[in-house]
C-alpha cells in the first residue's frame, strides 16, 4: 500500500484518503499558497499521491509529475480525483465538484537523468548548480522592497514560516540569474527509507520558479505600478534521485528562463552544496490583475 507525506494519516501536510478506489482530497490550512487557495507545488503533488494509491503497481518509482492548474484550488474542502493509466503513464485530475481543478500526468519508471532534460531546462541547471554552494546573506528578495499593499504572506513554500509548519523558501540573490533558499529538513518530511518525501520536494521547488522573476526590482516596480501580480499555471517535475536526509545541506535554486506576454518561464531544483540535482522542475506562471483578496486595503479592518 502507498504510504506518502501527502496521504499518511499522522502527517502534518495529509492531503488524500479515503479508499484507494475512490480517492478524496482535502487540502489543509497548512497548505496554503496565494491567500485562499492550495499551494501549486503540494497541489501537483497530490496528482502523483493519487496516482501511486490507484496504481496496479503502487511500488513503482515516480519519475516525472506534470500539473496543470486549471483554477484555484480551494483550502479545506472536500474534493475527489480520477486517474486513468495506460502502462506506466497515469492521467489525473483533481475535481472539485464536477469542474477539474488540477489536470495532469504521472511517469513511472526509470529515474531521468539531467542528460536526459530539454537543452533549455539543461542550461538552466547547470545556471543554477554553478552556484549551490552560494551563501546566502542580506535580505531575502520578498524583504529586498516590500510592496506596502499586499497582504501578509501565507505560502507553504516560500513564505510560512517553519515555526507554523512551512518550508520558509523565500529566496535570496547568490548570482544576477540565480536565487537560493536554505532548505531546511524537519523529522516529518523523512519517508520510510529516511529520505526526503518526495512530495515535500516537490512543494519545496514550486515558487522558486517565479520567485526569481521577483530578484529584478524594474520587473517587480513595473507590476506593482500596473497593479498586476502573478500566478502559477503549470509545473513538470522531475525526480532525478532520492535526496538523504544524513545531515547533507540542501539548497533550492531558482532561475528565470524567459517572457512571453503574460506568461513567466522558470526554473528550480532541489540542490546539495556539491550542485548535485535530486528534483528540478520547469514552471510557467501568469501575469493576472491583482485580486482584492490579496490587497491590504480590502481585508476588514482588525479588531482591538
Amino acid at each position: 500500500m502507498h504510504v506518502c507525506a501527502l496521504c499518511d494519516p499522522g502527517s502534518l501536510v495529509r492531503t488524500v484518503g479515503g479508499d484507494p478506489g475512490v480517492p478524496a482530497l482535502r487540502f489543509p490550512e497548512v497548505l496554503e499558497g496565494p491567500k485562499g487557495r492550495a499551494q501549486g507545488g503540494a497541489a501537483v503533488a497530490a496528482l502523483g499521491c493519487v496516482a501511486q494509491r490507484n496504481s496496479a503497481a503502487p511500488g513503482a518509482p515516480l519519475r516525472r509529475i506534470t500539473g496543470r492548474l486549471q483554477r484555484p484550488v480551494p483550502l479545506n474542502a472536500p474534493l475527489d480525483a480520477s486517474v486513468a493509466w495506460d502502462g506506466g503513464n497515469g492521467s489525473v485530475q483533481i475535481l472539485d465538484g464536477e469542474v477539474p481543478a488540477v489536470t495532469g500526468t504521472v511517469e513511472t519508471g526509470e529515474a531521468p537523468t539531467v542528460q536526459s532534460l530539454s537543452e533549455r531546462l539543461r542550461q538552466a541547471v547547470a545556471r543554477m548548480a554553478a552556484v549551490s554552494g552560494a551563501e546566502c546573506q542580506g535580505k531575502s528578495i520578498a524583504d529586498e522592497d516590500p510592496d506596502p499593499n499586499w497582504v501578509e504572506p501565507t505560502c507553504y513554500g516560500c513564505s510560512r514560516p517553519r515555526e507554523l509548519g512551512g518550508l520558509f523558501l523565500p529566496g535570496w540573490r547568490v548570482a544576477p540569474d540565480v536565487i537560493a533558499s536554505p532548505f531546511v529538513a524537519e523529522a516529518s518530511h523523512r519517508d520510510a527509507e529516511r529520505h526526503l518525501a518526495w512530495p515535500i520536494a516537490v512543494a519545496a521547488t514550486d515558487c522558486s520558479t517565479g520567485i526569481c522573476f521577483s530578484a529584478d526590482r524594474d520587473f517587480q516596480k513595473r507590476l506593482s505600478a500596473e497593479d498586476k501580480a502573478y500566478i502559477t499555471g503549470s509545473l513538470d517535475y522531475y525526480l532525478l534521485r532520492p535526496a538523504p536526509l544524513d545531515g547533507r545541506a540542501y539548497r533550492v535554486l531558482g532561475t528565470p528562463d524567459g517572457i512571453e506576454g503574460r506568461k513567466m518561464f522558470g526554473a528550480a531544483g532541489l540542490f546539495d552544496e556539491a550542485g548535485t540535482p535530486y528534483v528540478v522542475c520547469e514552471g510557467t506562471w501568469l501575469v493576472i490583475p491583482m485580486p482584492d483578496e490579496w490587497k491590504k486595503s480590502s481585508q476588514p479592518a482588525s479588531k482591538s
